[in-house]
């Protein structure tokens, strides 16, 4: 059954079903054509969706472990006293020790 007969089958069958009790052969071809349609749909969809790219190369591993990273604030930020003392310096101690990779536009990555 294609998916133009479907619908229109469909489409008669539940309307009729509205106003009187379906006959099995009816029923039968409402399954049929209810299926057709959810199958054209999914299939419809998964077609459409864009697909993802391939996924690239991370770049290059500097570090296979990161421990800590020590950081400066250089832009506007909510300051206090401790980090006035401190010279604006951050460090982050990493549980999950992700990895380091140099992108080749001279970025570093952190990836767990």
């Amino acid at each position: 059954m294609t998916a133009a007969k479907a619908k229109v089958i469909f489409a008669t069958h539940m309307q009729a079903a509205r106003t009187r009790n379906l006959t099995a052969y009816e029923k039968q071809q409402l399954n049929i054509a209810r299926q057709v349609l959810r199958h054209n749909t999914r299939t419809t969809a998964k077609h459409n969706k864009p697909r993802r790219s391939a996924k690239q190369n991370p770049g290059v591993l500097i570090y296979g472990e990161v421990q800590t990273i020590y950081a400066k604030k250089t832009q506007k930020h909510q300051c206090d006293a401790d980090c006035k003392a401190h010279g604006h310096r951050y460090y982050h101690k990493f549980s999950s020790k992700p990895k380091m990779y140099g992108l080749p536009d001279g970025t570093l990555l952190i990836k767990p």
